[in-house]
């Protein structure tokens, strides 16, 4: 009891000093720098999605939504649709991801 005493009457920063040195230490992470973004590059291929998101925008967000408000709706719409309806643009996204891995092929020689 003698001791619990006396470790509460220690200095704030003493009892801190003798609580982090008891706790195990962690080991520290090395944190490399991520490489830069070749701005030479080609763009990557959109999906379906984004395709049909890039070509509905302007009558979804008609109403004077917000970003996020549209986000949502392109979403449900988007899950509303049939298959049959997304065929179009799965064939345009299937395009332009050929595209997109040509450039690649071009790029990287």
């Amino acid at each position: 009891t003698a001791s619990r005493r006396h470790s509460t009457n220690l200095h704030p920063e003493s009892r801190m000093a003798r609580a982090t040195a008891a706790a195990p230490k962690k080991t520290q992470r090395k944190t490399g720098k991520k490489a830069g973004k070749d701005p030479n590059a080609p763009k990557r291929a959109l999906s379906a999605y984004f395709i049909w998101l890039n070509a509905n925008r302007p009558t979804i967000s008609k109403g004077g939504l917000s970003v996020t408000e549209v986000a949502k709706k392109a979403g449900e719409l988007w899950r509303g649709m049939s298959d049959a309806d997304k065929k179009e643009w799965q064939a345009k996204a299937e395009k332009d991801k050929g595209r997109y891995e040509k450039e690649m092929k071009a790029y990287k020689k």
